[in-house]
């Protein structure tokens, strides 16, 4: 198992009076931990002005209650709740046995009840591509910017062993303020191999304070194909009136 797998414990303490968040699904073959996002707290969606871009080629629109975002045609949306998460984990477990336990690990850490949105690429293997979406708000008088680099600045302490690759600075998709952090994880996977995770995170901010965090998580063998597919994947979230 990952040594991520004793870090679940660590959503729901507080830093710095914050609230902790969880977001990463760093899934490949045992249950995952995620990194706290302390400035994410409950929300509930409000509307904002429409720009919908056109998808990248061979790129998928998925919608949901409040967003879309398009994703490569061979990934899959996981439907979240209980009985379609175990229905999903029987299918997968003779095809794409690291998917299963990707999936097996956000069922009994409990992750998925906290997540707006779940997909995984179903083609992948020894590291399951996947993203994980989760909805809340700024924290009163948080400055998205600044959030984001108190974010990188703990995640190191958090995941053990993570190194974080970018300086946060916040730019527009889609009429959104968004700012990006991109991270290595080493880890240890249930084969006794030791491989590197590329995490690729956006955060969205609306005008109203509403918050989405999209955690993209690949194989860091391949992290520069991987960073490239996760942009397009981040540039395409739209946040739509219901």
């Amino acid at each position: 198992m990952f040594y991520l797998c004793n870090l679940i414990s660590v959503c729901g303490q507080k830093s710095r009076g914050l609230v902790f968040g969880a977001i990463l699904l760093a899934l490949c073959g045992c249950g995952s931990s995620p990194p706290p996002i302390p400035f994410l707290t409950v929300a509930t969606p409000t509307a904002t002005p429409l720009i919908l871009p056109t998808p990248p080629p061979a790129f998928t629109v998925h919608r949901s209650v409040g967003f879309q975002i398009a994703l490569p045609d061979s990934w899959k949306e996981i439907a979240l709740d209980e009985y379609a998460l175990k229905n999903s984990i029987d299918a997968a477990s003779n095809e794409n046995p690291h998917l299963a336990d990707t999936l097996r690990g956000i069922l009994e850490s409990g992750q998925s009840k906290s997540l707006a949105f779940y997909a995984a690429d179903t083609q992948s293997t020894n590291v399951v591509s996947n993203l994980a979406l989760a909805r809340g708000a700024l924290a009163s008088g948080a400055s998205l910017e600044q959030s984001a680099q108190d974010y990188a600045t703990a995640l190191p302490g958090v995941l053990k062993g993570a190194k974080v690759l970018n300086a946060p600075a916040v730019f527009q998709v889609n009429g959104l303020s968004a700012a990006e952090v991109d991270y290595d994880l080493p880890l240890v996977n249930s084969s006794g191999q030791l491989i590197t995770l590329r995490g690729v995170q956006f955060f969205y901010a609306t005008r109203s304070g509403e918050l989405y965090v999209a955690t993209l998580t690949g194989d860091g063998a391949d992290a520069e194909k991987f960073t490239g597919v996760a942009r397009q994947i981040g540039n395409s979230f739209v946040v739509v009136g219901k």
